[in-house]
């Protein structure tokens, strides 16, 4: 059995049989559970203990679970809590990755899948949790470099995200190309990872947006695209190289070479 004692996940449902497998299988995990069947009663015990994880039924009577992201979303729309969304609704997920929670599973999907998306959402809030407490990035140890990853597809950015957290690297995903500057100014990556097309902005783009800035411009930057539309764009000086995949193991091992100058 895992040892996760010290992670506490509220489990919100109406649905007894739900709370009862899914909260009774969290426990054999080793986390500690709290079970409300309603909004109300997960926003009350919320107030009692703040959880490091809610899953959360949006299809409840009464106050519904998309009501209550509203309630836990603070003035500049962050949610306060990893929020892993739990609904029958399995259709929703192209909804649910437009909006700020942390995952997504569907009821009917194979229990293991939850138990795996509740692993990755307490690492990668641990992993913001401990960046955000590192020094600048000049005095930060190679083993603990920052990665900044531009990816807007949802999916393709957790599998990078994942992987390079696994392999030790602290990751900030944005899937927004119109923040990642404000991103990399505030957290001073070691290396920012950018898809070549993006919504808006494309890669081409950052890496000269970041290369006149004066903070950023020395920062490493790999761009990649696996749509094989592309040339090597290697124009900008802060561009280190270009991948004609996603593959996180690729990217990993580009990265790798990278940080090692």
């Amino acid at each position: 059995m895992a040892t996760h004692a010290a992670k506490q996940i509220l489990l919100i449902d109406d649905d007894p049989a739900i709370l009862m497998t899914v909260g009774d299988r969290l426990a054999l995990e080793g986390y500690g559970v709290v079970k409300a069947a309603s909004a109300r009663e997960g926003l009350d015990a919320v107030a009692r203990t703040p959880p490091d994880l809610i899953i959360l039924d949006i299809s409840m009577p009464g106050t519904s679970g998309l009501a209550m992201l509203k309630d836990l979303t603070d003035a500049n729309g962050t949610l306060r809590y990893p929020v892993l969304v739990l609904t029958a609704r399995a259709n929703m997920e192209e909804f649910f990755a437009q909006t700020n929670v942390d995952g997504f599973v569907a009821k009917a999907s194979d229990p293991n899948q939850l138990l795996r998306e509740v692993r990755r959402v307490l690492a990668k809030r641990e992993t913001k949790a401990n960046e955000a407490s590192r020094p600048p990035a000049a005095v930060r140890e190679a083993s603990s470099a920052l990665v900044i990853v531009v990816e807007d597809d949802p999916q393709t950015l957790r599998r990078i995200e994942d992987a390079f957290a696994d392999a030790g690297y602290l990751v900030l995903g944005v899937r927004d190309p119109r923040t990642v500057v404000e991103a990399a100014l505030q957290r001073r990556p070691d290396l920012l990872l950018v898809k070549m097309i993006l919504p808006h902005m494309n890669g081409s783009v950052i890496a000269t947006t970041l290369a006149e800035l004066p903070n950023l411009a020395r920062t490493p930057l790999i761009l990649y695209d696996d749509t094989g539309l592309h040339q090597h764009d290697l124009t900008h000086r802060n561009v280190k190289a270009f991948v004609t995949s996603s593959s996180p193991q690729l990217l990993l091992r580009q990265a790798a070479a990278v940080l090692r100058g």
